[in-house]
């Protein structure tokens, strides 16, 4: 194997290890975003967003599954100080990234959390 052939075998492999691991950063406008891969295993992803100042919130959520798969029912909980089940919604694996609003939230700290399956990864944020 050439040099340049291990080179793009490598990054395939570094890229494939990053797309796995959970990330959330703080976003400068408000909010928050989030990955979870296919590794680790888990029934459910989550990102926290803090600073929350109360009101409307706009939720992005897309789980993605294996090509070919089953479309398969998920949901979504968002969470607020006081209001545990603030808003939830059930929506379909493989849809393309969609974007919910959930009103009159208390201010602080909001969680949401998205159910997977074993094969799915999510990409998520909360906006405001």
């Amino acid at each position: 194997m050439g040099k340049k052939h291990a080179l793009i075998v490598l990054g395939g492999v570094i890229s494939a290890m990053a797309a796995t691991v959970q990330v959330a950063s703080a976003d400068p406008e408000g909010g928050n975003f989030g990955e979870c891969g296919v590794l680790p295993v888990a029934s459910q992803c989550y990102i926290e967003a803090p600073g929350f100042p109360g009101g409307t919130v706009m939720i992005d959520v897309d789980v993605i599954g294996p090509p070919g798969g089953e479309a398969l029912p998920n949901r979504f909980y968002l969470s607020a100080p006081g209001q545990p089940s603030a808003c939830q919604v059930d929506f379909t694996a493989g849809d393309p990234m969609r974007t919910w609003q959930c009103a009159t939230l208390n201010a602080g700290t909001l969680q949401l959390n998205v159910t997977k399956r074993d094969n799915e990864s999510v990409k998520m944020a909360l906006r405001w």
